[in-house]
């Protein structure tokens, strides 16, 4: 099992089942990136080698090809108007993935593609989380929601603008009396 994020254009390799560290600059990744990367672009679940109803893929062939996979199942997750992952299996076995089998795989991963949204979010780089937060702040301001926000930021700019030109005379009404500091008396002779 493996499970891949999309950064950019390309699927970036995360996890694979069995292996604690993997360079992405293995065959093997490549092509299970490219798989990865072939499902999400067609949205659908992808399953090798095809039945008469099913997507054939290039990439799926090369992986099954190349590295001895006999059956590949290939699931990306939709959520959020856009995509978190994707999930391949591989199979060595010549038992086919049945269609319960997939829509199990479907569902699973459905439900755990969140959390790992949230994960992958939240483990990335300081200065990308302030630079996504301030991304977010500028698309509340300039979006068609929160008017009470930009009437807010609108009072607040206005008095900021209003105190920063505003030029006027203050006159304070009082009885007064000037003083010295010392009092000196001169007698004269």
């Amino acid at each position: 099992v493996s499970i891949g994020f999309p950064k950019g254009a390309v699927v970036e390799l995360k996890a694979v089942s069995h292996s604690s560290q993997f360079t992405h600059r293995m065959n093997l990744i490549r092509a299970i990136s490219e798989a990865m990367e072939e499902a999400i672009i067609l949205g659908s679940p992808i399953v090798f080698p095809p039945g008469k109803e099913d997507v054939r893929s290039a990439s799926h062939e090369t992986l099954a090809g190349s590295f001895g996979s006999s059956r590949i199942l290939t699931v990306p997750i939709y959520g959020n108007a856009q995509y978190y992952c994707a999930v391949t299996l591989e199979r060595d076995d010549d038992s086919d993935f049945l269609p319960a089998e997939i829509e199990y795989c479907r569902a699973v991963s459905t439900l755990v593609a969140p959390s790992l949204e949230e994960k992958r979010l939240n483990s990335r780089m300081l200065a990308l989380k302030i630079n996504d937060a301030f991304m977010d702040q500028v698309k509340r301001m300039t979006g068609p929601h929160y008017p009470g926000r930009k009437l807010f930021a609108s009072i607040a700019l206005a008095l900021v603008v209003f105190f920063t030109f505003a030029d006027g005379t203050y006159r304070v009404s009082a009885n007064a009396s000037l003083e010295g500091e010392f009092q000196r008396t001169i007698a004269s002779p």
